[in-house]
């Protein structure tokens, strides 16, 4: 289920340059790839595999250093917690940075 939400987030990248979208629709879509990211890091994904699909996206390979960066927990609570703080952190430093 993680690899379909990466395939999906990986061809929807291309969107996010050429899209005339306002700069909330645009972090909220980072925010959402962050939470997809931090959610294959809980659940043991590779890093490798998160990463070769967007090593070419500057802010992407951002987020998935970062959340490989973040511990991984055992405890579905401190998953969900965890998930839920990476996305929030990534969609506040997106709409600080505009």
């Amino acid at each position: 289920m993680i690899m379909k939400k990466l395939i999906l987030a990986a061809l929807f990248l291309p969107t996010l340059a050429i899209a005339e979208d306002t700069d909330f629709e645009i972090c909220q879509s980072y925010s959402i790839y962050a939470e997809t990211i931090m959610d294959g890091r809980q659940n043991g994904t590779d890093m490798a595999v998160l990463y070769e699909l967007v090593k070419d996206d500057k802010v992407m390979s951002t987020i998935v250093m970062s959340a490989y960066d973040t511990s991984r927990f055992t405890t579905q609570d401190y998953k969900t917690k965890a998930i839920s703080d990476f996305k929030n952190k990534w969609f506040l430093a997106c709409i600080q940075s505009k």
